[in-house]
């Protein structure tokens, strides 16, 4: 996570919003996942949480990352 900040402001141009939504989400996911967590144990195990959090954070990559392949730069 340290590089992760430094990717982001190298790849856009709109490098202040870029790292202002980079810190929203950041702590916005650390403040919220626990409070669903929380709410899911009653409903499911906490493997079942982690592995389905898991699969939707990797999900979130792979849709990130096939949109990013699918445009084209000028530069």
């Amino acid at each position: 996570m340290v590089g992760l900040p430094t990717l982001l402001a190298s790849m856009s141009k709109n490098k202040g919003i870029t790292m202002g939504l980079y810190s929203t989400y950041t702590y916005g996911g650390l403040a919220i996942m626990p409070i669903f967590a929380g709410a899911l144990t009653g409903i499911m195990g906490l493997e079942t949480i982690f592995a389905s959090f898991a699969i939707i954070l990797f999900l979130t990559l792979f849709v990130t990352y096939k949109i990013r392949s699918n445009k084209t730069y000028i530069g």
